[in-house]
């Protein structure tokens, strides 16, 4: 049902049908052995879920957001393009 409702954000979001436009589901780790992790491409678009641990430190998890950017979105992020915009970067 979530993928169903992040698919209709995304084409919505993608009215002209580009493709341009992806959308993933972050989920907590527990300590469940499946967990999810998994890209599809539907209509036209990515549509995801991922896992973060978020028993870590903060800087594992950002590490951890840059991948999930850096492998589904071909997104490079630096943090320091966010250095004044946010007090969690400085």
């Amino acid at each position: 049902m979530k993928r169903y409702l992040l698919f209709t954000y995304v084409k919505n979001q993608d009215k002209d049908n580009t493709g341009n436009v992806a959308g993933i589901l972050l989920y907590a780790k527990t300590d469940e052995t499946i967990t999810p992790d998994c890209m599809f491409h539907i209509g036209g678009n990515q549509i995801g879920a991922k896992t973060l641990d978020l028993n870590t430190d903060f800087k594992v998890i950002a590490a951890q957001l840059d991948k999930i950017a850096g492998d589904y979105f071909q997104v490079i992020c630096s943090r320091s393009s966010f250095k004044g915009k946010s007090k969690l970067f400085e």
